[in-house]
Order: C-alpha cells, then structure tokens, then sequence
C-alpha cells in the first residue's frame, strides 16, 4: 500500500506470517458427511523491523478447502494493508 505523500512501502521480506488453523470433526464415522467439520483459522503478520504484530480471525464455520484458502488470502491482504499503516507509524515516516 503506498500513500500519495511517501515512497515508503512495507516490503514483504519484512514480514513475519504465524498462525494456525483447525479442524474439528463432529462426525462418528468416515462415511458420515464433512459439513460436520468445523474450521476455523487465526493469522497472525509481524513487521520484523518495527516489531509491529497485526492479528485476525477467520470465524469458525464450515468451509471447504478452497473456502478456506480464499478467506486466508483475504484476512491477508486486510492485514498487510494495517501492519504497513501502523509499521509506518511506529517508524515515524512522514506522511502517515
């Protein structure tokens, strides 16, 4: 994300990607349907140089691999568009 007033833009090999996600079954037996299981993700990106740390959470629910992956991407790009505003911030660039 850039600002029309600085050239400064957070560079992604600044950033530190952790988290987890999970996968509970309420089914007894295979044959049973997976709308049973329930996911859920957090994700959590870390700006190394500032020390800045951005957190979300994909709600649980019931959600297909793809799913899954698509609602990660998104949380990701809200996230990098927040910890490049508070990064900037806490490293006092001009213009933000």
């Amino acid at each position: 994300m850039k600002n029309k007033k600085s050239k400064w833009s957070l560079s992604l090999s600044d950033v530190k990607e952790s988290g987890g996600s999970s996968c509970r079954s309420g089914r007894k037996k295979a044959s049973q349907t997976r709308a049973l299981d329930i996911r859920d993700a957090v994700l959590i990106l870390t700006h190394t140089p500032s020390g800045v740390t951005v957190e979300g959470e994909i709600p649980e629910g019931h959600y297909s691999k793809k799913e899954m992956l698509a609602l990660k991407s998104n949380l990701r790009e809200k996230l990098l568009k927040e910890l490049e505003l508070k990064a900037a911030r806490a490293l006092k660039i001009k213009g933000y």
